[in-house]
Protein backbone atom coordinates (compact mmCIF):
# COMPACT_ATOMS: atom_id res chain seq x y z
CA UNK A 1 0.00 0.00 0.00
CA UNK A 2 2.80 2.03 -0.25
CA UNK A 3 2.18 3.53 -3.68
CA UNK A 4 -1.25 4.81 -2.21
CA UNK A 5 -1.92 8.56 -2.19
CA UNK A 6 -3.37 9.95 0.68
CA UNK A 7 -4.46 13.39 1.96
CA UNK A 8 -4.38 14.28 5.77
CA UNK A 9 -7.13 16.07 7.17
CA UNK A 10 -6.20 19.68 8.08
CA UNK A 11 -8.20 21.82 10.61
CA UNK A 12 -5.79 24.32 10.80
CA UNK A 13 -7.30 27.96 9.93
CA UNK A 14 -5.88 30.76 8.19
CA UNK A 15 -7.13 33.57 6.44
CA UNK A 16 -9.89 31.08 5.05
CA UNK A 17 -11.81 28.96 7.57
CA UNK A 18 -10.58 24.94 7.15
CA UNK A 19 -12.38 22.99 4.89
CA UNK A 20 -13.13 20.61 7.19
CA UNK A 21 -14.39 22.96 10.49
CA UNK A 22 -16.75 24.93 7.26
CA UNK A 23 -18.33 20.96 6.71
CA UNK A 24 -18.59 20.63 10.66
CA UNK A 25 -21.02 23.38 10.80
CA UNK A 26 -22.42 22.50 7.11
CA UNK A 27 -23.29 18.94 8.74
CA UNK A 28 -24.74 20.72 12.12
CA UNK A 29 -26.90 22.84 10.13
CA UNK A 30 -27.78 20.40 7.78
CA UNK A 31 -28.79 17.46 10.72
CA UNK A 32 -30.96 20.41 12.58
CA UNK A 33 -32.84 21.59 9.28
CA UNK A 34 -33.14 18.19 8.18
CA UNK A 35 -33.69 15.80 11.36
CA UNK A 36 -31.11 13.17 9.62
CA UNK A 37 -28.78 11.41 11.96
CA UNK A 38 -26.32 10.59 9.29
CA UNK A 39 -25.10 14.36 9.28
CA UNK A 40 -25.02 14.56 13.32
CA UNK A 41 -22.70 10.96 13.21
CA UNK A 42 -20.59 12.52 10.33
CA UNK A 43 -20.10 15.81 12.10
CA UNK A 44 -19.19 14.39 15.02
CA UNK A 45 -17.15 11.35 13.25
CA UNK A 46 -15.42 14.34 11.49
CA UNK A 47 -14.61 16.40 15.43
CA UNK A 48 -13.62 13.27 16.83
CA UNK A 49 -10.98 12.52 13.91
CA UNK A 50 -9.85 16.16 14.58
CA UNK A 51 -10.17 16.18 18.16
CA UNK A 52 -6.34 15.94 19.23
CA UNK A 53 -5.19 18.13 15.83
CA UNK A 54 -7.16 21.32 17.15
CA UNK A 55 -6.36 21.41 20.77
CA UNK A 56 -2.50 21.19 19.67
CA UNK A 57 -3.02 24.20 17.17
CA UNK A 58 -5.34 26.37 19.15
CA UNK A 59 -6.44 28.78 18.38
CA UNK A 60 -5.75 28.15 15.33
CA UNK A 61 -8.56 25.20 14.86
CA UNK A 62 -11.20 27.63 15.95
CA UNK A 63 -13.61 26.88 12.77
CA UNK A 64 -13.97 22.93 14.21
CA UNK A 65 -14.50 24.32 17.71
CA UNK A 66 -17.72 26.72 16.18
CA UNK A 67 -18.60 23.85 13.86
CA UNK A 68 -18.78 21.43 17.52
CA UNK A 69 -20.65 24.07 19.23
CA UNK A 70 -23.25 24.51 16.69
CA UNK A 71 -23.26 20.95 16.54
CA UNK A 72 -24.39 20.37 20.58
CA UNK A 73 -25.89 24.05 20.70
CA UNK A 74 -28.12 24.11 18.06
CA UNK A 75 -29.52 26.49 15.61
Amino acid sequence: AHDLILRTKNANDSAVPSGNGAMVAGLARAYYLTGKQVYRMRASTTVDALAVEVMKAFPHGVSVLNGYELLEQGL
